[in-house]
């Protein structure tokens, strides 16, 4: 790989505080959480840039679709309330990048577009991107942790046991390589990132059980073959807050709860009535900040879609912190439509 000058190392550790040590408990969750991403065109091309974020509250995938000069320095500040990967593509090249609330990191371009752009990083996360990096090629896909299951979940030939052991295998694959590079990267990235993978496989294993017993209609799914993906894993992890995985397998394990568990439910006239027991499961069945953060991110959608039927939902989130984000967003269905 190509050396830096040793102009741009130090203009860019001047920038970002290269060397500093993040501990895990640095490393929180925060609602109004930033990051800042230093993009460094050491081209003679303007290059075309593409950032694919996935901000949790309210949660949407937000592309950003740009143009950086050449020779130039931009700064990207970004929403980023938990410990999550997103991706930058330049000039068509997918990149996994990873960031955290208050994270400073430099991503640096050199070559040239007509012949093989060279991407380095440094900052904060130099390592972990350096890893990820090396993981895509490895694998083939900058995003490998999903590619396989995805097809092989929507494959209707498929049993749901054969899906179950699938994507244990692929969880296994991605733990062994993990593990195999952790000297070369920090011990909290290892440790979340294998609790990560876990909730990631059962919110794959979750989702195909839904989707073959709703979508396709099919029948005589065993009690064990419904309980199956929750074996062993535990439904409230606060250090995990904020990844877009373990938001969404929350996302599934309410749903999960509605169609499989629920005794209580009654057919709803109304898709008030329908939201409104969907928050009661949520109360019922999570606890603590976990729930607080989930219920905050529930009823931000409803804001976001336009479907907050009733704003006594609202009450129903009891840390300041929380509803004060709430009382903060705005509807960008009714803003747009």
């Amino acid at each position: 790989m190509r050396t830096l000058t040793f102009f741009t190392v130090w203009i860019t550790c001047l920038a970002l505080g290269c060397g500093e040590k993040k501990t895990e408990s640095e490393l929180t969750f925060d609602l109004k959480g930033k990051s800042h991403l230093y993009l460094i065109n050491h081209t003679n091309d303007s290059l075309d840039l593409r950032i694919r974020d996935n901000a949790i509250w309210p949660e949407k995938n937000y592309y950003d679709v740009k143009v950086l000069a050449p020779k130039v320095t931009q700064l990207e500040i970004r929403k980023t309330q938990g410990r999550n990967d997103f991706y930058l593509s330049v000039e068509g090249e997918t990149y996994n990048l990873y960031a955290y609330p208050g994270s400073r990191d430099t991503v640096i371009i050199s070559g040239a577009k007509s012949g093989d752009l060279v991407v380095d990083f440094a900052g904060d996360l130099q390592v972990v991107n350096q890893f990820l990096k090396q993981k895509s090629t490895h694998f083939g896909a900058y995003h490998s942790d999903r590619e396989g299951r995805s097809k092989f979940m929507i494959d209707g030939s498929k049993a749901l046991e054969d899906i179950y052991a699938y994507n244990d295998s692929i969880t296994a694959v991605q733990k062994t390589f993990l593990n195999t590079h952790q000297s070369s990267i920090p011990n909290w990235y290892v440790q979340f990132e294998l609790k990560r993978l876990d909730y990631l496989n059962t919110w794959y294993k979750v989702n195909a059980l839904i989707y073959r017993t709703k979508t396709l209609k099919q029948e005589g799914v065993s009690s064990e073959l419904i309980a199956a993906p929750y074996k062993g894993l535990l439904i409230l992890k606060k250090e995990l807050l904020g990844n877009r995985d373990y938001m969404s397998f929350l996302d599934q394990y309410i749903t999960h709860q509605i169609e499989f568990e629920a005794v209580d439910a009654q057919p709803f006239k109304t898709r008030k009535e329908e939201l409104a027991y969907r928050l009661s499961v949520i109360e019922k069945r999570l606890k603590g900040e976990v729930k607080e953060a989930y219920l905050t991110r529930e009823l931000s959608q409803y804001i976001d879609r336009g479907i907050l039927y009733d704003s006594a939902w609202l009450a129903k989130v009891n840390n300041p912190k929380y509803s004060d984000f709430i009382g903060g967003v705005k509807s960008y269905y009714l803003k747009e439509h």
